[in-house]
C-alpha cells in the first residue's frame, strides 16, 4: 500500500492506493480511498476494511483473508501487519 499526500488549495488529500500481493488466490484490485483534510491539520482517519468484499470477490472469506502493510516488503514477507485497520 502506498500514500499520496498532495496539496490542493486550502486543504490537504490523501489517496490510498493498493498493491495487491497473491499466490494461488485470485486478488482484485479495490477502489482507492480518499480523505480530504478540511480541518488543515493533515490528520485523516481510513477503515481499509470497507473494499475486501472486492478484493476477494466470489472467493470465501472464512478462507482467504486480507491483509495491510505499509510497505510491499512488509506484505511480501508477512511482517508488521496493520493491527488497527478499521482507524488506520
Amino acid at each position: 500500500m502506498c500514500k499520496k499526500k498532495n496539496k490542493l488549495k486550502n486543504h490537504s488529500c490523501y489517496y490510498f492506493f493498493f498493491t495487491l500481493v497473491a499466490n494461488a488466490q485470485v486478488a482484485n484490485q479495490p477502489a482507492d480511498l480518499l480523505a480530504c483534510d478540511d480541518e488543515g491539520d493533515e490528520i485523516a482517519i481510513f477503515d481499509l476494511t470497507v473494499n475486501e468484499s472486492q478484493m476477494l470477490g466470489s472467493q470465501d472469506p472464512n478462507i482467504y483473508r486480507c491483509s495491510y502493510h505499509e510497505t510491499l516488503e512488509d506484505s511480501e514477507e508477512n511482517v508488521s501487519e496493520i493491527v488497527s485497520k478499521t482507524v488506520y
